[in-house]
């Protein structure tokens, strides 16, 4: 008997089904790497984003009280607040300092930024792509203002019961003040309200 090999027929069909199997699993395997590459830098983006947010948090939630008439006292805008803070949002610090943090817009959208007193460079705590943030205070009655201390009242309340940031692509922040000497407010105590002017 005579045995018989492959023909090139054969042969070269085998071969254009090898090649086209192997160029799809390659295809598919680069799209499963660049797909893990886009959840890393989600992954990462959203680690920044937290930790971005924390700082903010940290910093907002140390502020200080000033007497009447201290160069300290808080006070704050729309987009722009001076205080005194037990925890600064920049490396390095041993303790208390006055920061100013101030919404800056530009092309990009909006970005918040760590002023440092002596220094010319501000930190980007945070940026986003729309813009519209801005701060607002809350007082002891629950009304939220846009400046702090409000404008045209009374108010024997050195520092706001909490201050919001709206605006982040996290969404809004919304700090407890914890230098003040009332109850630790809770999250759902603090129902949102357009700022009274």
């Amino acid at each position: 008997m005579k045995s018989r090999g492959f023909t090139l027929v054969e042969m070269l069909v085998t071969l254009v089904v090898v090649g086209l199997v192997s160029s799809l699993l390659w295809q598919a395997l680069a799209a499963v790497a660049q797909l893990e590459g886009r959840l890393e830098r989600t992954r990462t983006l959203t680690n920044d984003d937290q930790l971005r947010r924390a700082w903010v948090e940290q910093a907002l939630s140390g502020v200080m009280a000033g007497a009447d008439g201290d160069p300290a006292k808080f006070s704050g805008a729309a987009s722009r607040l001076s205080a005194f803070t037990t925890m600064p949002p920049w490396p390095g610090s041993l303790g208390p300092e006055w920061m100013t943090l101030e919404l800056d817009e530009n092309q990009q959208g909006q970005r918040l930024l760590a002023r440092r007193p002596g220094s010319d460079t501000p930190l980007e705590l945070w940026h986003w792509a729309g813009k519209g943030g801005q701060f607002a205070y809350l007082d002891s009655s629950g009304n939220w203002h846009e400046h702090w201390p409000p404008r045209g009242a009374r108010q024997t309340q050195a520092l706001p019961s909490a201050i919001r940031l709206r605006g982040p692509i996290g969404g809004t922040v919304l700090v407890p003040v914890v230098a003040t000497q009332g109850p630790m407010l809770r999250q759902q105590d603090l129902v949102p309200d357009t700022p009274q002017r």
